[in-house]
């Protein structure tokens, strides 16, 4: 992060920078990048190919993941590509290509989708390809696997729709659960959110959900997940 005044030697151009006020996140080069640092006066060298507002990755359901990214200006892109680096991975791979739709005096938004049901952490990229040919990459984002980093079981179970959910460990940084229940067909029945308690948070389903098998699934403020299966017999 830059935060003081100075220069710095990139790709033989000099970039000069002094204390001003918070800008989006400047991208240069293949290897070099400042990130949501303080830039204000002259640049001395190329133009930026853009201003990256930012770029975020995270888990929606337990089969994808959601990226999204925003710039305040574009210039000379010809693509935007999602690179993937899962477990097994020893580098990262190309999973999406987007067309850009900024201009050099406004940018854009975009929001795209990749399916993801590891049960590991997965990292995620912006690379940023320009018409000359050079690639230029954002900060890398981490994504949390499918339950591997947070469970929960449900008690009793079977149950006659009242139970509670039980988390054997305290997470730091946990603050909320968002917690969805869908029946066997796949229609949301009840969707809450709720303040952590990891001792104990009680719940029931609907008066009109019949007997049957439910999946509950379970989100925290830290964008991980788990899924467990709940079934209502009287």
């Amino acid at each position: 992060m830059v935060t003081t005044a100075g220069a710095n030697a990139v790709n033989g151009a000099q970039l000069v920078w002094s204390l001003g006020e918070p800008v989006a996140e400047f991208y240069y080069s293949n290897t070099h990048h400042l990130t949501q640092g303080f830039q204000q006066g002259a640049l001395n060298g190329p133009v930026l190919p853009l201003d990256l507002v930012h770029f975020f990755a995270q888990r929606t359901t337990p089969e994808s993941v959601q990226i999204s990214w925003e710039t305040q200006s574009e210039t000379g892109i010809a693509y935007f590509e999602i690179q993937r680096q899962s477990p097994s991975d020893a580098r990262f791979s190309d999973r999406l290509r987007e067309t850009p739709r900024g201009t050099p005096v406004s940018g854009a938004r975009y929001t795209v989708s990749d399916p993801n049901a590891f049960s590991e952490t997965t990292l995620y990229r912006l690379k940023i390809v320009e018409w000359s040919g050079d690639s230029i990459f954002s900060i890398i984002r981490p994504v949390e696997g499918v339950g591997a980093a947070f469970a929960f079981s449900i008690f009793p179970n079977p149950s006659d729709g009242n139970f509670r959910l039980a988390f054997p460990t305290t997470r730091a940084g946990i603050e909320w659960l968002h917690i969805r229940i869908f029946d066997a067909i796949g229609t949301l029945r009840l969707e809450q959110t709720l303040p952590y308690n990891p001792s104990d948070t009680s719940l029931s389903l609907p008066a009109d959900c019949p007997d049957g098998i439910y999946r509950i699934h379970v989100q925290t403020n830290l964008s991980s997940f788990d899924v467990q299966t709940l079934t209502k017999t009287r």
